[in-house]
């Protein structure tokens, strides 16, 4: 007898009929699960908690292992990692396992897809013979069954992720770039970001889509709009960023150019390399030596410092600005207000370089500047470490704290956030006012209860008659959060406060999840380069999106490794 049937040895279980007796000695219930279950008829009743689960012949176990190891709390921790799959007890190490080649299929499908191996590796001979040698009975599935595989796997993702953009009861942002591929195809990426109900930061690429010329203005409205129909998200629509920059970087390539193929020319020899580090123990600058172009000057070595430090700021602006993975929206202000400073700086009048640079991109900047996205500067709002303070700032830097600017404009940003918020609380149906409706009253006599009623609604005007504090007063005029600012969570502290500001809560959600840049789509392009390289370029657009969607929602799944998380993409139950 197991340790599970000593410690828990009842082995009668009542039905609808009447007492059923189990015999423990049935030779057919091999499976360790029938240790913890008690087969009555159809039924596998569990010992621990008295569950009734389906039994048969074709049902299998599967479902009972499920049930020991996430349902039934009941049965020791210890025993429960016995059935389990992933990182808490070894699907391949304990003792009833046993080999199922959907498993591995299925795990291969995901390899496959993970590390973007081309379809062609699974024909190769010695990697049929590695698998073989590992279980010689496991046959390999053909390049075009594995691409099958791969489509179905994009299918159950689908499934799930569909299914998780129906329950959200936030506003979805996306963001949107266009891509050409080595064969000069088209493709348009459609990413979807949103904040759950569990304040976590969700990225799911919903579209790889490719698109024929011209790339104008209403054809890829026309595919964004075609997509999010698809997903039924075109209610859902937040906001939606789109790539509008231009590469102005002549200025860069001449200040560096020289610089640039200096190093290359010195890091293609191991001698060149020896001699120049001797240079810099020296403290020296040299000139021309076997063949090695002209090293800069000193000027120009003062420039490129320069511009590097002009540079920088832009560096951790764009760093701020790529997070893909959390929201960046509510520093948005504080970043492009240091960019605008930078940019007016005096010093870059002593830089002709730098000057012209600058002139190039004040016109860009000013664009921003002037007239700003409001959803962008209400984002600031949802900072509790700032609040209205920085907006107040930087509107009294650029225009003076005491001019009429500033004041009209300060006065639009707390309009719109005040119109929002009613908007908020209506859909909410949150009352903004801390008061309640009339209570309810209960008496025994009918004069008491009459002059109770009275009371009551005396009271209840004279208290509607005060100015009523919303949660967006109360919240504003709180002291803002002291805090360290590295290891500050804004997600996790909305979270904790979410019942106390419920509507500024729902308000967070939707504007802290909008990209102030396209680098989520852009990064697919990346994986898409390597998808539909030279040796693979005749792969067709469905089976590229297929391939781009699945792995990107292998990304979107919180937590370490865990292959139980995996379970939806996988074929086998």
């Amino acid at each position: 007898m197991s340790q599970s049937e000593s410690q828990y040895p009842d082995a009668s279980v009542q039905s609808e009929s009447g007492p059923v007796v189990v015999t423990q000695t049935n030779s057919r219930l091999k499976s360790e699960a029938w240790n913890y279950f008690n087969k009555v008829g159809t039924k596998a009743v569990c010992r621990h908690c008295g569950t009734e689960l389906t039994t048969g012949p074709k049902s299998g176990t599967t479902h009972l292992c499920r049930h020991i190891k996430d349902a039934c709390k009941k049965i020791i921790e210890e025993e429960r990692k016995k059935f389990g799959l992933g990182k808490d007890s070894d699907m391949f190490g304990t003792s009833n396992y046993k080999f199922n080649s959907e498993v591995t299929r299925s795990l291969m499908t995901l390899l496959f897809i993970d590390a973007e191996i081309p379809f062609a590796v699974i024909e190769n001979r010695f990697f049929e013979a590695s698998m073989r040698s590992l279980r010689p009975e496991y046959k390999v599935v053909g390049r075009q069954t594995l691409r099958n595989d791969c489509v179905e796997v994009y299918k159950k993702g689908l499934a799930v992720s569909w299914k998780e953009f129906e329950e959200l009861d936030s506003c979805v942002s996306f963001t949107a770039d266009i891509w050409t591929s080595s064969v000069n195809l088209g493709y348009l990426c459609l990413t979807a970001h949103f904040i759950d109900k569990n304040f976590n930061f969700k990225k799911k690429i919903i579209g790889s889509r490719q698109m024929s010329y011209p790339h104008s203005g209403p054809a890829v409205a026309s595919l964004i709009e075609k997509i999010l129909v698809e997903w039924k998200l075109d209610a859902k629509i937040f906001t939606i960023t789109l790539d509008n920059s231009t590469v102005n970087d002549n200025a860069i390539e001449k200040a560096l150019k020289k610089i640039r193929e200096i190093l290359r020319r010195i890091a293609s020899s191991g001698k060149r390399l020896q001699f120049f580090n001797d240079i810099l123990k020296e403290l020296q600058l040299g000139e021309k030596k076997d063949g090695l172009l002209e090293v800069p000057i000193s000027d120009e070595w003062k420039e490129a410092k320069e511009l590097a430090k002009f540079l920088e700021v832009f560096f951790y602006a764009t760093k701020t600005f790529s997070t893909v993975r959390r929201p960046c929206s509510h520093l948005y202000m504080k970043e492009v207000w240091t960019i605008g400073a930078m940019l007016m700086e005096d010093y870059m009048s002593f830089n002709q370089t730098l000057q012209d640079l600058a002139q190039k991109m004040l016109p860009k900047f000013n664009k921003y500047w002037e007239n700003p996205n409001l959803i962008l500067i209400l984002a600031c709002v949802f900072d509790p470490r700032v609040k209205l303070e920085d907006i107040e700032f930087f509107l009294g830097d650029a225009y003076g704290d005491e001019t009429d600017e500033y004041k009209k404009r300060l006065e639009d940003v707390r309009s719109s956030l005040r119109k929002c918020y009613d908007d908020y609380a209506s859909m909410c149906n949150v009352d903004r006012a801390t008061s309640g409706g009339s209570p309810q009253v209960e008496s025994s006599s009918l004069g008491k209860r009459k002059f109770d009623m009275k009371l009551s609604e005396f009271k209840f005007q004279k208290r509607h008659m005060r100015p009523r504090r919303s949660e967006l007063d109360n919240y504003l005029e709180e002291a803002v959060v002291e805090c360290d600012e590295e290891n500050f969570d804004i997600l996790q502290w909305w979270k904790r406060n979410s019942d106390l500001y419920p509507t500024l809560a729902k308000m967070e959600r939707d504007f802290l999840a909008v990209q102030v840049s396209t680098v989520a789509s852009e990064s697919a392009f990346s994986a898409a380069g390597r998808l539909t390289d030279h040796s693979r370029n005749s792969m067709n657009a469905k089976t590229i999106q297929a391939l781009i969607c699945s792995r990107d929602w292998f990304y979107s799944i919180d937590g370490g490794f865990d292959l139980e998380q995996f379970r939806p993409f996988m074929q086998a139950p």
